[in-house]
């Protein structure tokens, strides 16, 4: 879409540590840490580390994006019908693997 609701602040809190927050709403990047549902969402600002995520560089402009409070990795699903954002353990594979332009 190349507007507001895709592009995100990414603000440096020290050690590796950032957060997201969408430029559109102002909202941050969340994920649930429930026992069947780990989805990646966006909320207000909580100041905790559901909101704070590590970013590792794979190779230019390519991260992967674990959440500090689980250490879980943001993944995105392949289903046909599911698009998906969760966290999950490292699978190390594309699913785990963003781009940051």
């Amino acid at each position: 879409q190349f507007n507001a609701t895709q592009a995100w602040i990414i603000t440096p809190l020290g050690g590796n540590i950032y957060t997201l927050q969408q430029q559109s709403n102002g909202r941050y990047l969340d994920a649930h840490e429930g026992i069947n549902d780990n989805s990646v969402v966006t909320r207000n600002a909580q100041n905790n580390n559901t909101q704070r995520w590590t970013l590792t560089l794979i190779d230019p402009f390519t991260y992967t994006i674990r959440q500090v409070s689980n250490g879980r990795f943001m993944d995105a699903h392949q289903g046909v019908n599911d698009n998906s954002v969760v966290t999950r353990n490292a699978q190390n594979n594309d699913t785990q693997r963003w781009i940051i332009q």
